[in-house]
């Protein structure tokens, strides 16, 4: 008789997922590399840069929408909230800071989501060409799936922003079925902070 395997909890599946040369990260090195590009993987710099660009002083990094609160993509469990919550705010206030130190040290940092890898992979070697000094190769527009306008926007204009927080469960995609009623936002552009109704509303911000 076939024994069942019990089903694996949400610790033990993230437990699993790959903290270091994810798939996202690999085809930008990738792809970076036959553009002509050197760079060295996870150098001694705050945070240990996917990617680091010595003589230009870039930093690279490939976040996961999950871990790190892409506003497209992120979801919010259901279960052990709590925990989830604080998951999320300790790993985006790091990254703050590591952003921080690093410009500290005369270091520019680029963040690519690895939404943005898998939907349009040239399109981000461009913003890393274009912030080398290189031309980049001319890349049409990224298809907008998720419909104009972007309700995270901050204030500033930008679209640069994590997420911190989300009031009840669900997926940010705007074709999830259950979203979640509202969102905390850190604008990367402006350093502000800003709460938001997920499906529309204007932001009302926050100190710090």
């Amino acid at each position: 008789m076939t024994r069942r395997r019990a089903p694996m909890t949400r610790s033990q599946q993230m437990a699993r997922v790959r903290q270091r040369d994810t798939k996202p990260e690999l085809q930008l090195r990738k792809a970076l590399w036959a553009a002509g590009c050197r760079y060295r993987k996870q150098a001694a710099l705050p945070g240990r840069p996917d990617i680091a660009f010595i003589g230009a002083r870039l930093a690279v990094f490939v976040d996961g929408c999950f871990w790190h609160g892409c506003p497209r993509h992120y979801s919010s469990s259901a279960t052990n909230r709590p925990f989830w919550i604080e998951k999320l705010r300790g790993n985006t206030e790091r990254d703050h800071r590591q952003d921080a130190e690093l410009r500290a040290l005369g270091w520019r940092v680029i963040r690519v989501w690895e939404c943005e890898v898998k939907q349009d992979l040239a399109r981000a070697v461009s913003w890393v060409l274009e912030a080398l000094g290189k031309t980049p190769t001319t890349v049409s527009e990224p298809p907008v799936p998720y419909g104009p306008p972007l309700w995270f926007t901050c204030s500033c204009g930008s679209t640069d922003v994590v997420v911190q927080s989300v009031t009840g469960p669900g997926s940010l995609n705007i074709r999830a079925k259950r979203r979640p009623e509202g969102a905390t936002l850190r604008c990367r552009h402006c350093d502000t902070r800003y709460e938001r109704p997920v499906h529309h509303g204007a932001a009302s911000t926050l100190p710090g």
